[in-house]
């Protein structure tokens, strides 16, 4: 039973080692893929073949922003539903909360003339509004932090408060802007750097070893529960 136990603690020690190195790695990856993604970016790009194409090209090339990654926004956010509503508020396509909407309107004047009232939902779930508003307000966020789009990104979901006030991409906010970028790799058919690739797999990696180590450590407490019951203490050490 003694040598279960001391291979028990070589084992986590081991384990604990491995996720670490994983997690490191992964961080590394993830920092290059997102490196990367900015440089393939292309403002000119026009997107084919989705829903939307044509508005989403239109206020893309009006706002000087990447097509593509308007659309890998609404594929993230809404899955392209023009009704889809949040349980905080967000609606339309690309999910715009109705005061983001009221500020950037105020700016764009994209309702102007379509209702004498505020805007309500009417325009919320109108596609080419939703595009025009979404795109704008991501622009915006893309020109405020100075051209990075993967800190757009993170300010377009979580608010750019939340980015100022951490300087980087906060961990919740991490998969989404993640997830953006791997479906603006989809959409647009480029080839996933070599850093994506491992990114992911050092992801599941990270579950899995996860995994592992926990079930190391209950092991671990089940051995060191029985010997101490049998020894009536800690004397086998």
């Amino acid at each position: 039973m003694i040598k279960i136990w001391y291979g028990l603690v070589v084992l986590i020690i081991v384990e604990s080692v491995a996720y670490a190195l994983a997690a490191g790695l992964c961080t590394y990856c993830q920092r290059m893929l997102r490196w990367q993604f900015a440089a393939v970016v292309n403002s000119g790009r026009l997107a084919e073949n989705i829903p939307y194409a044509d508005s989403i090209n239109r206020y893309a090339m009006l706002e000087e922003i990447d097509s593509y990654v308007v659309a890998a926004v609404i594929q993230t956010e809404s899955s392209f539903n023009p009704c889809a509503l949040s349980r905080a508020g967000a609606a339309g396509l690309m999910q715009i909360m109705p005061d983001t909407w009221e500020n950037v309107n105020a700016k764009i004047k994209a309702c102007v003339g379509r209702h004498p009232n505020a805007c309500g939902f009417s325009c919320f779930y109108d596609p080419d509004l939703n595009i025009h508003i979404g795109t704008a307000y991501l622009s915006q966020l893309v020109k405020q932090y100075n051209g990075n789009v993967s800190l757009a990104l993170a300010a377009y979901n979580q608010g750019p408060g939340a980015i100022d006030a951490k300087k980087d991409i906060p961990e919740d906010g991490a998969e989404y802007v993640d997830t953006v970028i791997f479906y603006w790799y989809n959409l647009t058919a480029e080839p996933l750097s070599p850093y994506g690739v491992w990114f992911e797999r050092l992801k599941h990696w990270k579950m899995a070893l996860c995994w592992i180590e926990a079930i190391t450590l209950l092991l671990f407490t089940v051995v060191t529960r029985k010997m101490v019951t049998s020894c009536r203490g800690w004397r086998w050490r």
